[in-house]
């Protein structure tokens, strides 16, 4: 025979509600983060395309991505003022860095052909002593680290009148 039982629908998790200063200061400073800190791929695209003075992003294959991550903070109205700040500040950053990529690779055409052998990547979780292993690695003569500020900032700027992007 057949099974009577009814299988309950499944709950989606649900989304924690921020407190509710934090809701009111939303509410009311809502409108402004949204005009200030656009997360329209479209019109951040055009404001690091306009402040860098370059506009060659490479493949478009990474648009749609960027639009599904910035989809859903864009559309929540509850989205977190500073969570808005963030991603919006920190997708200018990476686009940045792309098109001085392109740019870099356009005037270097010859960075493509070389090889990196054999990397080293040190990993581990906090208090694990991976810091200790990635200081003493960077100690080695042969060996090149890679500095922080340089993870965060790969490229230099293109032109020296080239704003900060963080500054409006």
């Amino acid at each position: 025979g057949e099974s009577r039982t009814k299988s309950k629908p499944k709950r989606r998790a649900a989304i924690p509600r921020l407190r509710l200063p934090f809701r009111l200061i939303n509410r009311t400073m809502g409108p402004w983060a949204r005009n200030s800190f656009s997360l329209s791929p479209e019109e951040l695209l055009g404001q690091v395309s306009r402040r860098s003075g370059l506009s060659d992003y490479g493949a478009p294959d990474f648009r749609d991505p960027l639009a599904r991550l910035l989809e859903e903070p864009r559309q929540n109205r509850d989205y977190h003022l500073l969570g808005r700040y963030r991603l919006h500040h920190e997708v200018r950053r990476l686009l940045r860095t792309r098109l001085r990529l392109y740019d870099l690779i356009k005037r270097h055409p010859e960075i493509e052909n070389q090889t990196i052998e054999s990397p080293i990547f040190v990993m581990g979780l906090p208090g694990s002593g991976s810091e200790d292993v990635h200081q003493l690695l960077s100690q080695h003569p042969a060996l090149r680290s890679l500095p922080a500020w340089e993870a965060r900032e790969p490229l230099p700027r293109t032109v020296a009148a080239e704003p900060d992007l963080d500054i409006k």
